[in-house]
């Protein structure tokens, strides 16, 4: 019997996960020919096909045996493909069975496990956004980068990897960001090509310093949920606007160059890294100007198009959700269509 083989894609975040898996879901039908199984349920399949933020194929929460309960035949597939930026985080959490349970599942299988790093000040910016745009963060750049850790958790996954049999392949997205697609064609051993190009080639961009500083006001005042009225349906509709960068105090900037210096010097990174993939950091005084001074008072320009979405994506919920806004909107409408009614003794 054929050895059956288990690929999964652990992520990092902001390495163009979005962009992979937009292009996974249009390529199914093309990979299950090839022998390939990418399982995915039908409302992250449409999702993903339209390039919006999805989490692949399976929740990074879940033991494997739920996701594969909700894809039946998937446990008897001879090659399997799971995709998400985020088990890199659950698989290095000591407190969650999450790598135990792939053993569990797939005792005798093959794993070969897909990871993009990225040179870490581009990333932590980058992941810096994201947490913004999704997770509801509140705090500023500098806050961020004191707890960023990307080095730290690939030294992590690796041991991690290792306990449970599998193979380990170490990509650097800062050096593939213009042939991501083929790499990950490459790791699954396939011609290039492939694997089309997904419909929307810009997807999950970043934000503008307006749409980040509006984000982070409402992340403070409605919460998490606040990004399906600000930033999803900016980043959604309005793929093409070019974002900026957030800002940051030189001397923030340059205490997380000094600790990056320190982490990337571990001996055990140069050891694990393939070469022509490793870690890259630039020197302050070439990076201190990409960054506007956070003291300066922040004036932000939004275009009309901007705006337009924003008020059309907020003004669904409030009117949903306020009744007396909702009836007098109706109102208005039927007035509109009946003409102004007649006074008495007209």
């Amino acid at each position: 019997m054929t050895e059956q083989t288990i690929y999964m894609h652990v992520g990092a975040g902001k390495t163009g996960s979005t962009y992979l898996q937009s292009a996974l879901a249009n390529a199914r039908r093309s990979l299950a020919a090839l022998g390939i199984d990418y399982p995915l349920e039908p409302r992250a399949e449409t999702r993903a096909r339209l390039g919006r933020v999805t989490s692949g194929n399976l929740r990074p929460t879940d033991r494997l045996s739920e996701t594969l309960d909700r894809y039946p035949g998937a446990r008897d597939s001879q090659t399997l493909l799971w995709s998400n930026e985020t088990l890199h985080l659950t698989l290095t959490q000591p407190d969650r069975p999450i790598a135990a349970s792939i053993r569990e599942a797939f005792p005798d299988a093959r794993l070969k496990v897909l990871y993009y790093i990225r040179d870490p000040l581009d990333h932590a910016v980058s992941s810096y956004v994201q947490v913004v745009k999704r997770n509801g963060f509140t705090d500023d750049l500098a806050a961020f980068l004191r707890r960023y850790d990307g080095p730290e958790r690939l030294l992590m996954l690796d041991e991690v990897v290792r306990g449970l049999e599998g193979e380990l392949t170490i990509l650097n997205y800062s050096r593939h960001r213009d042939d991501l697609k083929a790499t990950f064609e490459t790791w699954l051993g396939l011609d290039p090509g492939a694997i089309a190009e997904p419909d929307m080639p810009v997807v999950n961009r970043s934000l503008t310093r307006g749409e980040l500083e509006l984000q982070r006001a409402f992340n403070a005042h409605l919460g998490i949920l606040s990004s399906q009225v600000i930033s999803d349906p900016l980043c959604e509709y309005l793929p093409d606007i070019q974002p900026e960068q957030p800002a940051l105090a030189r001397a923030d900037l340059a205490a997380f160059l000094d600790r990056m210096t320190t982490s990337l010097a571990d001996p055990r990174l140069e050891a694990l890294i393939p070469e022509g993939e490793g870690y890259q950091l630039p020197t302050l005084d070439a990076v201190a100007d990409r960054f506007p001074d956070p003291a300066a008072e922040g004036t932000f320009a939004f275009s009309s198009a901007q705006l337009d979405l924003l008020a059309r994506a907020l003004s669904i919920p409030i009117s949903q959700r306020t009744p007396e806004l909702a009836l007098k909107r109706n109102e208005r409408r039927k007035q509109a269509t009946e003409g102004p009614r007649k006074t008495q003794g007209e």
